[in-house]
């Protein structure tokens, strides 16, 4: 019985995945927020080049903070 309901699930299935719309994404820029931390970004082709941010009390962590980080396929953040 279990069998019978599989060819069914399988065309469910596949009516899903093909209604899903398939319309690129829409990346926003990637910005720093303006909270003293810093931080930089500078933008050169589809490399964004961050620097600056902020070192923590004990200078073992750097923090960074933005208020968009979107990348679109084949761009780079580099830190």
């Amino acid at each position: 019985m279990i069998n019978s309901k599989l060819p069914w699930l399988g065309l469910l299935f596949l009516a899903g995945w093909f209604s899903v719309p398939t319309s690129p994404a829409i990346a926003q820029p990637i910005s720093p927020a303006p909270d003293g931390t810093n931080t930089l970004v500078t933008p050169s082709g589809n490399r964004y080049d961050i620097s600056g941010g902020s070192l923590s009390g004990d200078k073992a962590n750097l923090f960074h903070s933005f208020t968009q980080f979107n990348l679109n396929e084949g761009q780079i953040a580099n830190f």
